[in-house]
């Protein structure tokens, strides 16, 4: 598990928060983890991913929320914490809420959301 911050946060709080997570819910295998105060730190993010992934990347950001993303084995997670959602980092239960609804997201990805896409295309 690789966790990365982008801005001001108190690490060993987030990091507290990953550790109850993951005693809920198995990580997948490579999952990484951002914490950003910013979007534009996003861009950081998309270049370490394939050309043919970036469109679908800069589609997630632009929504400008937390959000989840898989491309091939890369399994990303980011936290957008932005200063009007603050509270994020004074309230554990509402940062683990986020954390496990975006790892269950990673998670149901591969198998729920193709045959969804699948389908959709039809």
């Amino acid at each position: 598990m690789k966790t990365v911050f982008f801005g001001d946060f108190n690490q060993a709080y987030v990091k507290k928060a990953l550790i109850t997570v993951r005693s809920l819910v198995k990580f997948p295998k490579d999952i990484e983890f951002y914490f950003s105060e910013h979007m534009h730190y996003c861009n950081l993010i998309l270049k370490k991913l394939p050309k043919e992934a970036y469109d679908s990347f800069r589609n997630a950001m632009r929504h400008k929320v937390s959000f989840s993303y898989k491309y091939g084995r890369k399994k990303i997670v980011v936290i957008y914490v932005p200063k009007n959602k603050r509270y994020l980092m004074k309230n554990e239960k509402a940062l683990i809420g986020i954390l496990l609804h975006e790892v269950i997201h990673i998670t149901q990805m591969y198998g729920l959301y193709l045959k969804i896409k699948r389908n959709y295309k039809k």
